[in-house]
C-alpha cells in the first residue's frame, strides 16, 4: 500500500506536468488577481488546476499517515513490553472516569478503580454528586447513573467526592484513563498536583489491537476483554472497564 501510494503521487504529478505551460502561467497570474475580476473562463481554469493539486495533496497526506502508522507498528512490541514492565513494577494504579450532564456539562458522577499489581486486587468506587442527582442524560448518551455493577454507589456532596478522590489517588504510580486529558483537570480541582505519568488506553489501543483508528472505550473493551460491556456511561463501570482493558493490553490480567 505504501509503495502504491508513492506511485500514485508520481502519476498525479506527471499528469499535472502535462498541463500546457501557458495554462500554468495563467493560473499563477490569476492567483495575484482579485477574484472579482475573474471571467467565467478564468474560474473554469482555476477549478481544473485546483482539482488536480488537491488530488496530489490528498495522496501525500495519506502517504504521511501510512508512514506514521508503519512507524507506530514497528514500535508496538517495545511499547507493550514497556507497558507490561511499568504495570508490574508499580504498587498502585489509579483510574478515574467522569460523567457529565449532557446538556450543561455539569459533573454528575465520578468513577474510580484502583489496582495493586502485587496482590492483583482491583477495587472500584462510584460516587454520585448529591447536588446533581436529579440531572439525567438519555438524549445523546444513556442514563446509567443507577446501574453500578461492582458495588454500591455513594451519593455525596461534591466537596466530599473531591475529598474521597484525593484520598484514593494518593500514592499512585500511574494514572489510568481513556482519553484521560479530559478528566485530569478534576484531580487538580481536588487538590492533587503531583506530576504522575498517565497510561491512556486510547493511546495504547492502536499498539495492542493493531488498528489505525481512534477507538471508543466500548470498542477497546470488546477487543481486549472479548465481551460486550454493560451499562457504559456509569462512571464506576467505565473506570472498571478502562482499568481492565489496560491490564489486558499490558498482559497483566
Amino acid at each position: 500500500m505504501y509503495q502504491e501510494l508513492k506511485q500514485k503521487i508520481k502519476d498525479l504529478e506527471a499528469e499535472y506536468l502535462l498541463f500546457p505551460l501557458e495554462e500554468v502561467q495563467e493560473v499563477e497570474r490569476l492567483f495575484n488577481v482579485h477574484y472579482m475580476l475573474y471571467s467565467i473562463e478564468d474560474i473554469t481554469l482555476l477549478r481544473k488546476h485546483r482539482r488536480a493539486l488537491k488530488k496530489i495533496k490528498r495522496a501525500e497526506k495519506q502517504l504521511k499517515k501510512n508512514y506514521a502508522w508503519d512507524k507506530k507498528m514497528e514500535e508496538a512490541p517495545q511499547r507493550l513490553t514497556t507497558l507490561n514492565e511499568m504495570v508490574k513494577q508499580s504498587t498502585k494504579l489509579f483510574c478515574m472516569d467522569l460523567e457529565f450532564c449532557e446538556q450543561s456539562r455539569i459533573l454528575t458522577e465520578v468513577g474510580v478503580s484502583l489496582f495493586n499489581p502485587q496482590s492483583k486486587k482491583l477495587e472500584v468506587y462510584h460516587f454520585v454528586v448529591l447536588e446533581e442527582y436529579d440531572r439525567r442524560n438519555g438524549r445523546h448518551v444513556p442514563d446509567h447513573k443507577d446501574d453500578f455493577k461492582y458495588g454500591k454507589s455513594q451519593i455525596l456532596p461534591l466537596e466530599l467526592v473531591e475529598v474521597a478522590v484525593l484520598a484514593l489517588v494518593q500514592g499512585s504510580d500511574y494514572l489510568v484513563g481513556h482519553a484521560f486529558a479530559n478528566d485530569k483537570a478534576f484531580l487538580s480541582q481536588c487538590g492533587y498536583f503531583e506530576n504522575t505519568k498517565v497510561l491512556d488506553t486510547q493511546k495504547y489501543a492502536p499498539y495492542a489491537l493493531l488498528k489505525n483508528q481512534q477507538m471508543s472505550l466500548a470498542n477497546v473493551v470488546r477487543e481486549t476483554m472479548e465481551e460486550e460491556p454493560e451499562f457504559l456511561h456509569n462512571g464506576g463501570n467505565d473506570a472498571y472497564y478502562t482499568m481492565k482493558s489496560l491490564l489486558k493490553m499490558a498482559e497483566v490480567a
